[in-house]
């Protein structure tokens, strides 16, 4: 196995992290619960809207 093909196979098993998240309140947070709790509650909020709008420009 060669340098490239090593590389190339941990860069396909590397996860997405979210490190940082800015609430809807505009408050940064790295706790992951927080992270969580934003994203849970944003997507709630989205899917809960009886007439949703698309939030990105």
């Amino acid at each position: 196995m060669s340098v490239t093909e090593i590389v190339s196979f941990f860069n396909r098993n590397r996860k997405n992290s979210i490190y940082w998240l800015k609430d809807s309140d505009g408050i940064w947070s790295s706790d992951p619960l927080t992270i969580k709790t934003a994203i849970r509650d944003y997507f709630l909020d989205l899917f809960a809207s009886s007439d949703p709008v698309c939030r990105h420009s």
